[in-house]
């Protein structure tokens, strides 16, 4: 049985508990992603760190790299990456003080992600109850398609849709139709079975209810095959702008997306500037939040 001693961050963007190895050399041979998703599932356990996902950071790349433990794509875990990646000093400074701004690639995307980490205002960070120095705003953009809130969105029966996003499909249920079960895991195994969802890389069944002021509350229940995990998150970033391109099609541009955690994740949408390099036709999708880095040292793993 395999066994290293690797060190470790423990991270929560706005919940959603996310470990982040940084060991390069497990990006390389002879480690492979039977590896990562092994030693993933050994981290997750309560008996271990105890998380609901983990990525595995590469430095050593000219951009900075997180892959994550089923190749699936976490909009969560970029957050959080990119505040490592930050505090690395890996992020170039960025015009506002103290902000730091640049692009990482990841698992599930097909280009660079423009990342922007910046201080929470105030002396105590108001979504974490903590000094601001123990926690970052952090966002990232994704490039979607002009037409997102119609290529990518698909309702599929009375409050039942599927969006279709980069690395991780999502069936979104709308609680007022579908009332959240007692058991959340079970409901959404039998929906997944039933749109065959099982076969995705990653697949999220979101519970959701809308809100005053474009704020809707989400549950998500997020399946990666790689680890064969499946978790009641506390916060889930796709989740959340999945549910947010569903709001916008009834018109909008920013939404604010209530976590089973307390804490909010907000997602705006904004035309793509013209610029060499970027994409035309397409929009960008800023998903911000705080993130707070709970912990860090070396995890000693066995698989």
């Amino acid at each position: 049985m395999p066994a290293l001693t690797l060190p470790f961050y423990k991270l929560s963007p706005g919940g959603n508990p996310t470990i982040l190895i940084r060991e390069n050399s497990l990006l390389a041979s002879p480690y492979g992603p039977e590896d990562r998703a092994a030693i993933a599932r050994a981290l997750m356990d309560p008996d271990h760190l105890g998380a609901e996902q983990v990525g595995f950071l590469d430095t050593s790349r000219s951009l900075p790299h997180m892959e994550m433990m089923g190749g699936e794509f976490c909009v969560n875990a970029i957050r959080s990456a990119a505040l490592i990646f930050a505090r690395l000093g890996l992020l170039p400074e960025g015009q506002t003080p103290g902000c730091r701004e640049g692009s990482v690639t990841t698992s599930g995307a097909g280009a660079p992600i423009p990342v922007r980490v910046s201080p929470i205002p105030g002396p105590c960070a108001p979504e974490t109850g903590l000094p601001g120095s123990m926690a970052m705003e952090a966002a990232i953009a994704l490039p979607l398609p002009k037409d997102a809130t119609d290529s990518l969105v698909t309702e599929c029966a009375h409050g039942e849709v599927l969006v279709r996003l980069p690395g991780i499909t999502h069936l979104l249920l709308d609680a007022n139709v579908h009332s959240l079960p007692d058991s959340p895991l079970d409901a959404a195994a039998a929906k997944r079975a039933a749109y065959g969802l099982d076969a995705e890389e990653a697949a999220g069944v979101i519970w959701h209810v809308p809100g005053p002021a474009k704020t809707v509350a989400i549950t998500p229940v997020v399946r990666v095959a790689a680890t064969g995990s499946s978790v009641v998150e506390t916060a889930c970033g796709s989740g959340s702008l999945a549910v947010a391109l569903l709001m916008a099609r009834s018109g909008g541009s920013g939404f604010i997306l209530r976590q089973p955690s307390g804490h909010a994740i907000t997602v705006a949408f904004a035309a793509y500037a013209a610029s060499p390099g970027h994409l035309l036709g397409h929009m960008l999708a800023w998903i911000s939040g705080p993130v707070r880095l709970i912990a860090e040292g070396t995890a000693n793993v066995s698989w």
